[in-house]
């Protein structure tokens, strides 16, 4: 569904109808990032690369280090999550579902209330 470089420009990371995303340098796939039970509509770095966010239409997004391992899910959204952003600090994360969202002043990006909530609770 999306592709994007990683900040240096050295990795690629990919999202798909597949409910995987994967990371590739050169070619070669080097991780494949499982979980998701439904699309994966989008994949996206942080800022320093160290983290990567996926989201997907099974309601959820997901969180996981840049080598592919899980970090957190992030559950209890009331529809498919369509889309997710980083603060410029990597401090934040914001995500847009089609459920009930609302905007987070302090980012200026649509979130979900129970996602923030769960990330504030492992930053």
């Amino acid at each position: 569904m999306t592709c994007g470089f990683s900040p240096g420009g050295e990795l690629v990371l990919t999202a798909s109808v597949d409910r995987t995303a994967r990371l590739w340098r050169d070619g070669q796939c080097l991780a494949v990032l499982r979980g998701h039970q439904d699309a994966v509509l989008d994949a996206l770095w942080s800022r320093d690369g160290l983290t990567i966010l996926t989201v997907s239409s099974d309601k959820t997004a997901r969180l996981w280090s840049r080598e592919g391992a899980l970090i957190a899910v992030l559950a209890g959204h009331q529809g498919s999550v369509l889309g997710g952003a980083f603060s410029a600090d990597g401090e934040r994360t914001g995500i847009l579902n089609s459920g009930q969202p609302f905007l987070d002043p302090a980012q200026g990006v649509l979130c979900n209330r129970a996602g923030l909530d769960a990330l504030r609770g492992i930053q």
